[in-house]
Protein backbone atom coordinates (compact mmCIF):
# COMPACT_ATOMS: atom_id res chain seq x y z
CA UNK A 1 0.00 0.00 0.00
CA UNK A 2 1.70 3.19 -0.98
CA UNK A 3 1.67 6.61 1.61
CA UNK A 4 -0.94 8.69 1.09
CA UNK A 5 -0.38 12.52 0.15
CA UNK A 6 1.92 14.40 2.98
CA UNK A 7 -0.17 17.33 4.90
CA UNK A 8 -1.54 19.90 4.90
CA UNK A 9 -4.26 19.50 2.61
CA UNK A 10 -6.93 22.87 1.56
CA UNK A 11 -9.59 23.03 -0.19
CA UNK A 12 -8.50 24.28 -3.64
CA UNK A 13 -11.06 25.21 -6.66
CA UNK A 14 -14.82 24.99 -5.76
CA UNK A 15 -14.59 21.30 -5.26
CA UNK A 16 -11.36 20.33 -5.02
CA UNK A 17 -9.21 19.14 -2.11
CA UNK A 18 -5.36 19.69 -3.08
CA UNK A 19 -2.08 19.54 -1.69
CA UNK A 20 1.22 21.62 -2.33
CA UNK A 21 3.17 18.23 -2.83
CA UNK A 22 2.70 16.86 -5.98
CA UNK A 23 -0.04 13.48 -6.33
CA UNK A 24 1.89 10.81 -8.44
CA UNK A 25 -0.85 8.54 -10.21
CA UNK A 26 -3.24 11.27 -10.08
CA UNK A 27 -4.91 12.37 -13.24
CA UNK A 28 -4.74 16.36 -13.03
CA UNK A 29 -2.21 16.92 -10.24
CA UNK A 30 -0.11 18.78 -11.93
CA UNK A 31 -2.94 21.47 -13.04
CA UNK A 32 -1.76 23.40 -10.46
CA UNK A 33 -3.25 26.56 -11.64
CA UNK A 34 -6.43 25.24 -12.27
CA UNK A 35 -6.86 23.54 -9.27
CA UNK A 36 -5.83 25.81 -6.65
CA UNK A 37 -2.52 23.02 -5.73
CA UNK A 38 -2.32 19.53 -6.95
CA UNK A 39 -5.05 17.83 -7.10
CA UNK A 40 -6.32 14.69 -4.56
CA UNK A 41 -9.92 14.62 -5.73
CA UNK A 42 -12.53 16.81 -6.97
CA UNK A 43 -16.34 16.61 -7.49
CA UNK A 44 -16.47 16.99 -3.60
CA UNK A 45 -19.00 19.62 -2.46
CA UNK A 46 -18.08 22.37 -0.36
CA UNK A 47 -18.95 21.31 2.97
CA UNK A 48 -17.54 17.73 2.09
CA UNK A 49 -13.86 19.12 1.32
CA UNK A 50 -13.34 21.19 4.44
CA UNK A 51 -14.61 18.41 6.06
CA UNK A 52 -11.79 15.99 4.70
CA UNK A 53 -9.82 18.87 4.81
CA UNK A 54 -9.84 19.24 8.49
CA UNK A 55 -9.80 15.59 9.38
CA UNK A 56 -6.97 14.84 7.16
CA UNK A 57 -5.02 17.57 8.53
CA UNK A 58 -5.85 17.02 12.41
CA UNK A 59 -5.02 13.26 12.02
CA UNK A 60 -1.27 14.95 10.84
CA UNK A 61 1.70 11.95 11.94
CA UNK A 62 -0.78 9.55 13.07
CA UNK A 63 -0.25 5.97 10.85
CA UNK A 64 -3.06 5.41 8.68
CA UNK A 65 -2.82 1.76 9.41
CA UNK A 66 -3.59 2.68 13.43
CA UNK A 67 -6.43 4.53 12.58
CA UNK A 68 -8.08 2.04 10.38
CA UNK A 69 -7.74 -0.80 13.11
CA UNK A 70 -8.07 1.07 15.93
CA UNK A 71 -10.07 4.60 15.31
CA UNK A 72 -8.83 8.12 16.31
CA UNK A 73 -9.38 7.92 19.82
CA UNK A 74 -6.65 5.04 20.46
CA UNK A 75 -3.89 6.34 17.90
CA UNK A 76 -4.01 9.43 20.41
CA UNK A 77 -3.95 8.25 23.20
CA UNK A 78 -0.88 6.09 22.20
CA UNK A 79 0.31 9.30 21.30
CA UNK A 80 -0.52 10.35 24.86
CA UNK A 81 1.04 7.54 26.35
CA UNK A 82 4.21 8.29 24.80
CA UNK A 83 4.16 12.31 26.25
CA UNK A 84 3.26 11.03 29.62
CA UNK A 85 6.43 8.62 29.23
CA UNK A 86 8.34 11.40 28.38
CA UNK A 87 7.29 13.58 30.54
CA UNK A 88 8.00 10.99 33.60
CA UNK A 89 11.80 10.56 32.31
CA UNK A 90 12.20 14.83 32.46
CA UNK A 91 11.23 14.68 36.02
CA UNK A 92 12.74 11.88 37.09
CA UNK A 93 15.80 13.38 35.37
CA UNK A 94 15.01 17.24 36.73
CA UNK A 95 14.73 15.59 40.28
CA UNK A 96 18.14 14.21 39.93
CA UNK A 97 19.45 17.33 38.89
CA UNK A 98 17.75 19.34 42.09
CA UNK A 99 19.20 16.74 44.85
CA UNK A 100 22.59 17.69 43.08
CA UNK A 101 22.38 21.41 43.85
CA UNK A 102 20.98 20.72 46.76
CA UNK A 103 23.99 18.53 48.01
CA UNK A 104 26.16 21.26 46.17
CA UNK A 105 24.53 23.94 48.84
CA UNK A 106 24.77 21.75 51.27
CA UNK A 107 28.70 20.96 50.93
CA UNK A 108 29.62 24.79 50.28
CA UNK A 109 27.81 26.00 53.69
CA UNK A 110 29.53 22.98 55.44
CA UNK A 111 33.36 24.33 53.84
CA UNK A 112 32.33 27.90 54.29
CA UNK A 113 32.06 28.38 50.50
CA UNK A 114 35.37 26.35 49.23
CA UNK A 115 34.72 23.36 47.39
Amino acid sequence: MSKHTPEPWRVGRPGTVVSDTPVPGMGGSDAVEYYGGHLIGESIIEANARRIVACVNACRGLSTDELEQHGLVSAVGTELMELEKQRDELLAALQVMIAIAFGLVVVLALTGGAA
